[in-house]
């Protein structure tokens, strides 16, 4: 009997292993320099050069995840039958920024045709491993292909974003127009839960056409810029196998669930903590003026 149970222990130990627990680093660094071009406003250089910061911290420890995506296209054009082959490769670093310690400090200096800008920070990241979700994502504008896909937007373009994972899971998403306010993009203002995903299932959302998701509650968004010079948002896709809460918010005259920047901060922070599983990506927009 002892035999059989030291046999069955040895023959475990290599599928426990294989659930491998994500690394968790607190990172430092000062007076790393970023170039953007005149034409950008200090404060979102500013902005940018911190989520730079943040990356090449992640990178640094981490490395980069290389993520492929194949598509296959058939068309019929005068009887003729034809099929198209797409390969694009996809970077992005092997980890997710947990929490800033203290205040970076940024400071920028502008000449005719740059801004520089300097960033010193401090924080705690977390290695990507193979037990987290994996999802596709893709912002597109005025089409619903994927050869839509962009991150610049004239005002009064029409926002739609693309969405699949291979795994089942619950899903939020936000947008943080860095006013100050995070606007909820789904779930919508009179849900206050995750959008339950199926995995490999392909979702579109902001298309009051679309059949994929939530026929009955379709929200469509024009984006808008309100000045004379361009505005930069942020896309924050939220995902994990395991559900969450969402950010406390408030909801506005128009149906739209607002919180500010800091109380979502906190919220993602102590989501990310808590759940190993979760995985986040932020895709900064730029609107200019029609």
């Amino acid at each position: 009997m002892l035999r059989k149970i030291l046999i069955i222990i040895f023959l475990l130990t290599p599928l426990f292993s294989l659930a491998q627990k994500p690394k968790e680093r607190s990172v430092k660094a000062e007076d790393l320099v970023f170039i953007y071009p005149s034409n950008m406003t200090p404060e979102e250089a500013k902005r940018r050069a911190v989520e730079s910061a943040k990356k090449q911290l992640i990178e640094n420890e981490f490395g980069v995840l290389i993520q492929s995506h194949n598509t296959t296209t058939m068309t019929n054009r005068n009887g003729e039958s034809q099929t198209e082959f797409d390969f694009r490769g996809e970077s992005s670093v092997n980890g997710v920024w947990i929490e800033t310690i203290g205040e970076p400090k940024v400071s920028w200096t502008g000449g005719d045709d740059s801004i520089i800008v300097t960033v010193s920070i401090a924080g705690k990241i977390r290695e990507i491993t193979n037990n987290q979700a994996e999802f596709d994502v893709h912002v597109l504008r005025n089409g619903t292909d994927l050869k839509f896909e962009t991150t610049d937007f004239i005002s009064g373009d029409d926002l739609y974003l693309y969405f699949k994972s291979r795994t089942g899971g619950f899903l939020a998403i936000y947008l943080d127009d860095h006013n100050g306010n995070v606007i909820f993009l789904s779930p919508f203002y009179d849900r206050n839960e995750t959008i339950t995903i199926d995995k490999n299932k392909e979702y579109l959302f902001y298309k009051s056409e679309s059949t994929s998701i939530h026929t009955d509650n379709i929200k469509e968004y024009t984006m808008r810029c309100s000045s004379s010079i361009a505005e930069y948002n942020t896309i924050h896709v939220v995902f994990s196998p395991n559900n969450f809460s969402l950010a406390e918010a408030e909801l506005i005259d128009n149906n739209m669930m607002i919180c500010d920047s800091a109380t979502f901060r906190m919220w993602l922070t102590r989501v990310i903590s808590r759940d190993k599983q979760v995985t986040f990506k932020e895709i900064p927009i730029t609107i200019k003026p029609n």
